[in-house]
């Protein structure tokens, strides 16, 4: 990694793409990333990797979405950092872009509510 990379420049590259709905961070929050004076959730960023929770509309392709969302990180400034995808969560066809709130969808989070892709 040349630099650090930008945990705000991260999440807007992949809250762009169009099959991410949104970003999750975790179901305790943990996927984020603090750099004063915010906090970017749904990003967080380490020295040697990149953890990127995202929420995804139905249908989809696990490896299609990992794929999209390593190849935005790339994008955004953390190209050869290793990327792990969480996909957190998943809402109905219909939503609009962006308009996720972030667990308004559902009552309470159950077990095995998680899903990370790996390559």
């Amino acid at each position: 990694m040349s630099s650090d990379p930008d945990a705000a420049r991260i999440a807007a590259a992949v809250r762009a793409l169009p099959e991410v709905v949104g970003l999750h961070g975790g179901r305790f929050g943990e996927v984020a990333t603090f750099t004063p004076p915010h906090r970017t959730v749904g990003v967080r960023v380490r020295e040697d990797e990149v953890t990127v929770g995202v929420v995804v509309g139905y249908p989809f392709t696990a490896g299609r979405i990992a794929q999209a969302v390593r190849g935005a990180v790339g994008g955004a400034g953390a190209a050869g950092v290793p990327v792990h995808v969480v996909i957190g969560d998943l809402v109905e066809p219909g939503l609009p872009h962006g308009e996720y709130t972030g667990g308004a969808l559902r009552e309470s989070p159950v077990a095995g509510d998680f899903a990370e892709v790996t390559s």
